[in-house]
């Protein structure tokens, strides 16, 4: 027996994702290392084994997806820009992250931050290290209040 759905019931988001989610859902699936969930957890394991200083552990954001890449030694972030594109306050946040790597010695393994179109094709990729300095210049850079 099949069930009808009510015409005047509104639309949940699980039945029509948003271009946002679909564009992520897209990314997620193009990679198998590419993961949605756990970017906190996953960074707190590498700072681990990097024997690294815990303020490496910046928090006050969550990417849209990530890849750690323990071969090539990336940390790679990616931000879905559908409709707008990332906030400065966000971007000073993963500036200051990608500051903390340079700070603590681990060239190596520097976050790199990629932007996503709607489809889930990654369209660019952010200089971290110029919008840190951007931001130093401009008075803005400064331990994020947690």
């Amino acid at each position: 027996m099949t069930t009808v759905r009510d015409s005047r019931a509104p639309v949940t988001s699980r039945e029509f994702p948003t271009l946002h989610e679909l564009a992520i859902r897209t990314l997620v699936n193009s990679d198998p290392n590419i993961h949605r969930n756990g970017f906190r957890a996953a960074i707190k394991e590498l700072v681990a084994e990097l024997d690294g200083d815990e303020e490496c552990l910046v928090d006050g954001f969550l990417p849209d997806a990530y890849k750690i890449d323990r071969d090539a030694q990336e940390i790679l972030i990616y931000e879905v820009e559908d409709s707008h594109p990332l906030p400065p306050n966000k971007l000073r946040l993963y500036s200051w992250f990608w500051f903390c790597w340079e700070a603590e010695g681990h060239h190596e393994w520097l976050p790199r931050l990629f932007t996503v179109d709607r489809y889930g094709r990654a369209t660019g990729e952010i200089d971290l290290c110029a919008a840190y300095y951007a931001f130093l210049d401009n008075h803005r850079v400064h331990r994020p209040a947690l």
